[in-house]
């Protein structure tokens, strides 16, 4: 077996056991490096790894309009934390009023990144996929939001996803 150098500390594996992070979802989601990484580094990035939410969230199993926005609002904050005040979740009634004119549990994120974040999500695409399409995996960060058979969804704009009642 050929020894393996650390990927952050320069270790060998003969010198030290560790594993070899494969290219996933979640390695390509949040720019995760693969390769080697000595059981040391991997105990030190074992914490930051928990702030990471599990990819992809699936709401097909959502039972309602509501419960399936509040979700999606949740894992768009654990995402991006540093954009919490930019990511809004309005109510049927503040989004009629407020919003869009249109009653329905809205998620809004105008400034993500790209601005068609709610649209590729809707089309089936990772968030990203117009903005960086040759680094897309394809596989979108959020499914189960079609054929849904309490709820639908649509854009009212292509940053934002409105949940509606069937």
């Amino acid at each position: 077996m050929t020894a393996e150098t650390c990927m952050t500390c320069d270790n060998s594996s003969d010198e030290i056991g560790g594993e070899t992070i494969e290219e996933s979802d979640e390695t390509r989601a949040y720019g995760i490096p693969t390769g080697f990484i000595c059981d040391e580094c991997l105990e030190e990035s074992a914490e930051e790894a928990k702030e990471y939410p599990s990819i992809p969230l699936n709401l097909s199993g959502c039972p309602s309009a509501e419960q399936a926005a509040k979700e999606l609002h949740n894992f768009l904050i654990e995402l991006h934390p540093d954009y919490e005040s930019e990511i809004s979740l309005y109510s049927p009634k503040e989004a009629e009023k407020r919003y869009s004119g249109t009653a329905a549990w809205t998620v809004v994120w105008e400034g993500g990144s790209p601005s068609e974040w709610g649209l590729n999500l809707t089309s089936g695409w990772p968030m990203s996929y117009k903005e960086f399409p040759e680094s897309s995996s394809g596989s979108p960060e959020v499914v189960g939001l079609v054929d849904n058979p309490n709820w639908e969804v649509q854009n009212h704009y292509s940053f934002d996803i409105e949940f509606h009642e069937k």
